[in-house]
């Protein structure tokens, strides 16, 4: 924006939010090129808390909020459809 820089990297998420915040005066190029899910993460003795969460994101997900969150920061493509406690690599 201040004319010293010609491009800038970060996370899609972040880039995306940062076109849509400048009206256009800033523009998304190329492609992800790579993508890694986000988590949050707790005590491992937290088994209930952790599972609190990933139902109530499941819940998000179902009565549709989750998805109006994506679209509202322009992230739907990072979307994720089953929220678990330590998920599988």
């Amino acid at each position: 924006m201040s004319g010293k820089d010609e491009a800038g990297l970060a996370d899609s998420p972040v880039m995306a939010y940062a076109v849509q915040q400048t009206h256009g005066q800033l523009q998304l190029l190329g492609d992800v090129y790579d993508a890694a899910p986000y988590g949050y993460v707790v005590k491992k003795d937290q088994t209930e808390f952790a599972q609190a969460i990933a139902d109530a994101v499941k819940s998000l997900i179902a009565d549709g909020s989750y998805a109006k969150v994506l679209s509202k920061w322009g992230v739907q493509s990072g979307a994720i459809t089953n929220p678990a406690v330590n998920p599988a690599p």
